[in-house]
């Protein structure tokens, strides 16, 4: 039988009765102590400002992250929309152009240059640029002083940024007292596969300090902007080497079409100086090793009289930067044929008349190689540019070298089939005039009853009498216009 005083009902009014009691006695001695109550009001206060404190760091950290993840979603979409620019470009000049406007717009930069790397001379060279100064004082050729900030982000494929004109003045001497137009820079390399391409300069108008985001989304675009001119640059070599398999075998097929010396020569001339330059002389050797020019062309009709000049005037070729590609067999690439004229000039004077002419064809570049055929030199095939559009240089050289060494085999063969027909003409000839001879011998001998020794003794001496060849004295036999 269960006590009453073991009830649930008891034991909560038990504890209920409790919990009264201490309380009344919490008041009690909060009334009898009322510096601990006061330190306890000031724990409970403390303890509710650390929890708003809390409230407040956990509220500024989802702003943070929300703006963070803001961020990071714009610069996603704004690489996406740059990745998918550039994806549309096949050619230099078109990646070029997109990173000089959708990239630079995207950035929000106020000026953009792109320095690229020449592949043939390897110096930096402004291949555009957009908004304010380029950073380089004169013309688009950067300087080598690696502490040029272009030259040294190329060199180390890191890049470097600073928020205003005395920090850069700081950081780079090479820069002091230049003009520069914008406060802020950024110089991200341009590197891909292994291959250094240049850099991008971004110049924004305020001096500001780039954040992480604006960085990292700078170095990206510049990332992708390179693997765009790697791929462009690959297409274009592609697409030259599939254009030069063609006009090797074109000039293969020309080339071979015809026996003829001056209509190879002719030919080969056309070929090479208009596809290449615009101009074309060919030079040959001589029996005693005296270069002298053949044949030339070029694009131009006025041009090409004023070449047909040169060529004329020029009975023998002695420049020695011409004469030493027959001499050595090695090939010449000049990119600014200034030096031979002057070498021309120190070689011995020019007359007036030839000297203008030099001067209104205007040549500006020129390339020479030898005509070579197995290990013989037959000459030289020089290829002349007059414009600055047309420049040739060390990339024309292997084409170039191609087109020479088939014409070389082409002008060899020309030049034996020359000789065997002229050596077919001359057995011709003295089979005629044999015959003609045997002829007048068997007529003389019957004639006069005597031998045919007899007969070809009268007829030398007929031939003496009148300071005639043999041959001709008998065709006067036949002819009836000499009587024996």
């Amino acid at each position: 039988m269960q006590v009453q005083g073991d009830s649930p009902a008891l034991r909560g009014g038990f504890v209920s009765t409790e919990n009264a009691s201490t309380s009344r006695r919490t008041d009690q001695h909060d009334v009898a102590d009322p510096a601990g109550q006061l330190e306890r009001l000031r724990r409970e206060q403390a303890r509710g400002t650390q929890v708003e404190r809390q409230r407040e760091q956990v509220l500024a950290a989802e702003t943070a992250a929300g703006r963070h993840s803001e961020q990071s979603h714009s610069a996603l979409s704004r690489l996406q929309r740059l990745t998918a620019a550039l994806a549309r470009t096949v050619t230099l000049d078109e990646v070029i152009e997109t990173m000089a406007t959708t990239v630079r717009d995207e950035l929000d930069a106020a000026m953009m240059a792109v320095w690229l790397v020449d592949e043939d001379e390897g110096a930096l060279r402004l291949a555009r640029q957009v908004g304010g100064d380029p950073m380089v004082a004169h013309g688009t050729t950067g300087p080598a002083d690696p502490r040029w900030p272009v030259a040294w982000v190329s060199r180390h494929h890191r890049p470097i940024a600073w928020r205003d004109a005395t920090e850069r003045d700081q950081r780079f001497r090479s820069l002091r007292g230049t003009d520069l137009t914008h406060e802020a820079h950024l110089v991200a390399p341009l590197a891909a596969e292994g291959d250094d391409l240049g850099a991008v300069v971004l110049g924004f108008e305020q001096s500001c300090d780039l954040d992480d985001e604006q960085h990292d989304l700078a170095c990206a675009t510049a990332r992708q902007c390179a693997r765009a001119l790697w791929r462009a640059r690959l297409h274009e070599r592609l697409r030259i080497e599939c254009e030069e398999a063609r006009f090797r075998a074109g000039v293969g097929e020309v080339l071979t079409a015809s026996l003829d010396l001056d209509e190879t020569l002719r030919r080969a001339a056309e070929m090479a100086g208009p596809s290449l330059g615009e101009g074309c002389v060919i030079a040959l050797l001589d029996e005693q090793g005296t270069l002298r020019p053949e044949v030339s062309a070029h694009r131009d009709p006025t041009t090409r009289a004023l070449l047909e000049q040169l060529v004329t005037h020029h009975q023998e070729i002695r420049n020695t930067y011409v004469t030493k590609v027959a001499e050595t067999g090695e090939p010449l690439v000049l990119s600014w044929i200034a030096d031979v004229l002057e070498d021309e000039d120190r070689a011995g004077p020019q007359d007036a008349e030839h000297r203008a002419v030099l001067d209104a064809f205007g040549a500006t570049s020129t390339i020479v190689v030898p005509l070579r055929a197995g290990d013989e030199v037959l000459g030289v095939l020089a290829v002349v540019a007059t414009s600055e559009e047309r420049r040739v240089d060390r990339r024309n050289l292997p084409l170039l070298q191609s087109i020479a060494t088939q014409a070389a085999v082409a002008i060899r063969n020309a030049r034996v089939h020359r000789e065997a027909c002229e050596l077919s003409e001359q057995l011709q000839r003295a089979l005629e005039s044999r015959l003609v001879i045997e002829r007048v011998k068997g007529l003389l001998a019957e004639r006069h009853g005597i031998d045919a020794d007899e007969a070809f003794q009268r007829l030398r001496r007929e031939a003496r009498s009148n300071h005639q060849r043999i041959h001709d004295a008998a065709r006067a036999v036949l002819e009836g216009r000499a009587d024996l």
